[in-house]
């Protein structure tokens, strides 16, 4: 699980995000990226995870998915710029190939598109 230091919670948060963001789609994940308010460069970045029935039926299904994102995130947090955040959608798929593997390559890719990324 991630600290709460690295969860957007607020609903305010939310939806400052979604109207103030880009977007980028990758096959198995959307991700949604806005500058924080404030002081945004010395702020942490945060994240947010939303799967939602479509993608998964199944709630245990929907929870592990979740903690492989939440497990990425812990692994990806420090080297990533700091001030934003970043809502991550899990598209639902015919097909779902939702392994640690192929998430995190798609999480990687998603952040390095979107310039958040340290490592660009």
């Amino acid at each position: 699980m991630l600290p709460k230091l690295f969860r957007i919670t607020d609903k305010k948060d939310f939806s400052y995000i979604f109207k103030n963001s880009r977007a980028y789609h990758s096959p198995l994940l959307t991700f949604r990226v806005a500058k924080r308010r404030g002081n945004a460069d010395q702020l942490p970045t945060r994240f947010a995870f939303i799967i939602s029935k479509k993608a998964e039926k199944l709630a245990v299904k929907r929870n592990l998915y979740r903690r492989r994102l939440h497990a990425i995130s812990l692994l990806l947090i420090s080297s990533l710029k700091k001030g934003y955040d970043v809502v991550v959608i899990l598209k639902s798929n015919p097909k779902p190939d939702y392994s640690y593997k192929v998430l995190k390559e798609e999480f990687e890719s998603g952040l390095k598109k979107l310039g958040i990324s340290n490592d660009n």
